[in-house]
């Protein structure tokens, strides 16, 4: 599938530059979640609280008023009439038997807002499975089954492949293995998304190796290409997916607050080859702390000046 790709903006405090993912415009943490990521992958205005009941623009006489495609004409009678209007638990499932829990935009604008019940595909796709939506990237409408939902979109084709929900709580999110909880738009986004290796990616075609919140994830990739060992940087996305952003003291020759250090194995010896070619001085240091790596990236280093 080819097109124009639904990539994820995270919400994360950034500083200024060239960005992996477009910021919101008003920045918050991912744990807080309070910025809308919409179709184009552009953050929205942060999103208030939630009520029991979606907020539609329906008439006294139950019609549409927002020109919204997907909103259904309200029945309250309960599983036999459909609850597409109430919000339900993502984390929970409670909708009624047949119907899944699914985050969508209930203003008929670009950005996951709100959780509505949604009716489960006849032959419904698992994680990993082509799947596709019906009428928008955020409808809440698709071909997977229950506690999954479509992801990386091609707003074109309007297919995409099914990603695993977050199950637990938010508390203690659980995800299958080789995967990570992220949470994201006021808690409407609740992702598996696929841990890597960026001195090893085998991300999907068009994603790349990001660090998120002290890990690495697969993301679609739509900021600027990094440049070279040395560049200036305000943080690690404008050094992604080839390496991190150094403070000046640690990088040789740095002139701003930054600079980009390539990534480096610092237990096979190839890492310190690779800082030696930089700088004599530079060695691979490890990104983790002893202890605290998450498994498969006890290996991962970068350069600097020790």
């Amino acid at each position: 599938m080819h097109g124009a790709r639904l990539p994820l903006a995270l919400v994360l405090v950034l500083g200024c530059g060239p960005r992996v993912r477009p910021q919101p415009q008003d920045e918050t943490t991912t744990s807080d979640a309070t910025a809308g990521t919409d179709a184009t992958g552009q953050g929205t205005t942060p999103t208030t609280g939630t009520s029991s009941v979606v907020t539609t623009g329906l008439d006294s006489s139950g019609s549409d008023t927002t020109g919204n495609p997907f909103i259904a004409d309200p029945d309250f009678g309960g599983c036999g009439g459909g609850r597409s209007l109430y919000e339900c638990s993502l984390w929970a499932q409670d909708c009624c038997p047949g119907e899944k829990c699914m985050p969508w935009a209930n203003d008929g604008g670009p950005a996951w807002n709100a959780s509505r019940c949604s009716p489960i595909d006849p032959e419904p796709g698992s994680p990993g499975d082509p799947c596709e939506v019906e009428g928008s990237p955020v409808s809440g409408l698709d071909t997977c089954e229950l506690g999954s939902m479509c992801w990386n979109v091609d707003i074109e084709t309007l297919q995409g492949e099914c990603i695993a929900l977050c199950s637990g709580d938010e508390r203690d999110p659980q995800c299958p293995p080789g995967t990570a909880c992220q949470i994201a738009n006021d808690g409407y986004l609740i992702l598996c998304l696929e841990r890597c290796d960026p001195l090893a990616p085998d991300c999907a075609e068009g994603e790349a190796c990001i660090p998120i919140d002290g890990d690495y994830l697969c993301l679609t990739f739509i900021g600027e290409e990094p440049g070279p060992p040395g560049d200036p940087c305000d943080d690690d996305y404008n050094c992604a997916p080839d390496g991190r952003c150094a403070p000046m003291a640690d990088y040789p020759g740095c002139a701003t607050p930054g600079c980009c250090t390539p990534y480096c194995d610092h237990l096979d010896g190839s890492g310190a080859t690779l800082c030696a070619g930089l700088d004599p001085a530079m060695i691979c240091e490890p990104v983790y702390p002893m202890g605290t790596a998450p498994e498969g990236l006890e290996h991962l280093g970068t350069c600097r000046l020790p």
